[in-house]
């Protein structure tokens, strides 16, 4: 956990302490039943317990539900890296993904998804929590956020709202969310390299000192080439992001900039303006460019974390099927039952009583459904587990179920995963990845509500075989 999260924490065991000393306790909580069965009931017990020397049992539940609260919203994500026995992290991804298209769309920027995604993924699971508890985080930058970045911090408000139904979220949650895309965006600037024309009289002399002082200002522009005023109509037509001038070219059929020799703060200011609005257009580096020099050492650890998932990935699609469900139920119970059958015929080791009751269990948690979709997530990671399993099945009609996000949801697939209790932190990413693909965009959602059982299939392979050979 941060610093401040710490400090806040010790203050609040610092105020459940006080008020069981005076007698003032708090003797129930209003979800005592939900918040008893998290691991933090207990830690919570064991830590006022021990400020007051006493057994764990004599401490109030109110008190220790009080502190759990606390502890839960204190969390870092790495402490429950790819926790597939709870709906937070599934939640987390469908929020985090939903808000980076709309927050996209609003800027008609494109992010580089996968640090914003996991960073932002990690900021919601422990903010959801405090949420759900309504706990009011502290975040003193908040004002400085709204200044520095006004449009951004209305247009992220407002995107949230619409994909969290529940209740109004605080600014201080916004500001922190915020500060993801800032930095995004910031990333996004910095990665942009630009080329540039710079035109003189002759091609000598002044161009010089022109590029030097374009270089030292705007360092984003990392490729300029120096031309005289005839050589400008053959090197114009070669791609380039901008032209800088000393001289009036008159009439021509392109942009450019009418500049000093010295290069004013006025101007350098324009220029970047400009180079600012074709960020947008991505500048990849070419990886064959990169010099990698590994040592020994770091090339078997690679090919070690290759190997973790490259076994993942080959469990999966062995046992990956897409199978229609015809015989529809409202019961919940019943529908996990006949699908957990239907996976039983290909695997006669699988445990199905022991699987039903750990997926029915996770209902108090949170719900199956996944907002602003018509599928259901049903996973667990325990003991009754031997192998990675991921699962899709359609049906031929509707089930209500209860949604992740606290509201009903009519459901027309019905998906599986499952992930052994000891699996390696790469197997855990590849199952988190699978997760995040059921709601990577629109179309994405569109084909898994589908009942095209073979565009599904060529797409999860597509999909695994990329994050094998591209993602790591």
């Amino acid at each position: 956990m941060t610093d401040e999260a710490y400090l806040n924490l010790v203050i609040h065991i610092a105020i459940s302490v006080h008020r069981m000393l005076t007698g003032h306790f708090i003797q129930e909580f209003a979800q005592k039943d939900t918040v008893s069965g998290y691991a933090e009931f207990q830690v919570a017990k064991d830590i006022l317990s021990s400020c007051l020397e006493m057994e764990a049992e004599v401490v109030p539940d109110g008190e220790a539900a009080y502190v759990t609260m606390h502890l839960r919203g204190a969390k870092s994500d790495d402490y429950e890296a790819h926790d597939f026995s709870g709906n937070e992290h599934v939640l987390s991804v469908t929020l985090a993904k939903q808000l980076i298209g709309r927050v996209e769309n609003r800027i008609h920027r494109k992010f580089e998804e996968g640090a914003l995604l996991k960073g932002l993924t990690a900021h919601l699971r422990p903010a959801l929590r405090r949420l759900n508890e309504k706990m009011r985080i502290h975040n003193p930058l908040v004002t400085s956020i709204k200044e520095d970045y006004p449009e951004l911090f209305d247009i992220v408000k407002e995107e949230f709202s619409a994909v969290y139904l529940k209740e109004a979220v605080p600014e201080e949650e916004i500001g922190y969310l915020v500060l993801h895309f800032g930095a995004a965006l910031l990333t996004l600037e910095e990665e942009s390299n630009f080329s540039g024309i710079v035109v003189c009289a002759s091609g000598i002399g002044t161009s010089r000192m022109l590029v030097t002082r374009l270089r030292q200002a705007i360092p984003k522009l990392k490729q300029l080439e120096t031309v005289s005023l005839f050589e400008l109509p053959h090197k114009v037509k070669s791609p380039h992001d901008v032209v800088v001038s000393t001289i009036d070219l008159g009439e021509v059929d392109f942009d450019y900039f009418l500049v000093s020799p010295m290069l004013s703060e006025r101007e350098i200011s324009q220029i970047e303006l400009y180079l600012h609005g074709k960020s947008s257009t991505y500048h990849h580096y070419d990886d064959s460019e990169k010099e990698q020099q590994l040592t020994m050492l770091e090339t078997i650890h690679r090919l070690e974390n290759k190997k973790r998932y490259t076994e993942t990935i080959l469990d999966v699609l062995k046992n990956f099927q897409v199978m229609v469900m015809e015989e529809v139920t409202p019961s919940i119970e019943d529908m996990i039952r006949a699908i957990l059958m239907r996976i039983m015929e290909k695997d006669q080791e699988f445990q199905v009583e022991a699987l039903r009751k750990s997926l029915l269990s996770r209902e108090k948690w949170g719900g199956f459904g996944i907002s602003g979709t018509k599928m259901a997530l049903f996973h667990a990671r325990n003991e009754h587990i031997s192998k990675p399993l991921f699962q899709i099945f359609p049906l031929k009609g509707k089930v209500n179920v209860p949604g992740m996000n606290g509201m009903d949801v009519e459901v027309e697939t019905f998906i599986v995963l499952l992930a052994p209790e000891k699996l390696s932190p790469q197997g855990l990413e590849v199952l988190s990845y699978i997760s995040s693909l059921l709601i990577e965009s629109e179309e994405t959602i569109r084909l898994f509500e589908s009942r095209d059982t073979k565009r599904m299939t060529q797409f999860v392979i597509q999909k695994l075989n990329y994050f094998l050979d591209e993602g790591k």
